[in-house]
């Protein structure tokens, strides 16, 4: 359980609970992302279940949530393939997944967990491609790989353990990415991501 100045993140196996300064249960200028194995649960300032300048795709047994102030999955000269039953989670202030000249592969039962002020996973002019059963984990300029069924902590340039600079676990201009075998916190600016395998 994580409590901050503008948030609360309760961890269970098939939901999760945020309240904070500026939101509750998914309310305010913030929105969450709820994804499951039967449905997906969208909200916040600008939009309202895929509202907005946002969107959602998925497809199969994958679950993709995304979304940010006025950006686009896949946005600019970057691409994306999975396959697979995978749960991409993404999100940020305005670039969004593989941000900038980017990209990234992944195939299996993988969980991402990407985020950032305006890099974001695979941030600069490198790539990742994993495969199998991991949990992978990157932020900031920097990235970080972790595998396993155990769960990962990941700080780096502007952030302490899912919290930044000017945030508290997914706020601010900073992110948060916590990563478990059934489930996956995730929040920007101003939202939210949560999924699981269930």
């Amino acid at each position: 359980m994580y409590a901050g100045y503008h948030w609360h993140i309760y961890e269970g196996y098939h939901w999760h609970m945020y309240a904070g300064y500026h939101w509750h249960m998914y309310a305010g200028y913030h929105w969450h992302i709820y994804a499951g194995y039967h449905w997906h649960i969208y909200a916040g300032y600008h939009w309202h279940i895929y509202a907005g300048y946002h969107w959602h795709i998925y497809t199969g047994y994958h679950y993709y949530m995304y979304a940010g102030f006025h950006w686009h999955m896949y946005a600019g000269y970057h691409w994306h393939i999975y396959t697979g039953h995978h749960w991409y989670m993404y999100a940020g202030y305005h670039w969004y997944m593989y941000a900038g000249y980017h990209w990234h592969i992944y195939t299996g039962h993988h969980w991402y967990m990407y985020a950032g002020y305006h890099w974001y996973m695979y941030a600069g002019y490198h790539w990742h491609i994993h495969t199998g059963h991991h949990w992978y984990i990157h932020a900031g300029y920097h990235w970080h790989m972790y595998s396993g069924y155990h769960r990962h902590i990941f700080a780096g340039y502007y952030w302490h353990m899912y919290a930044g600079y000017q945030w508290h676990m997914y706020a601010g201009y900073h992110w948060h990415i916590y990563a478990g075998y059934h489930w996956h916190m995730y929040a920007g600016y101003h939202w939210h991501i949560y999924a699981g395998y269930h």
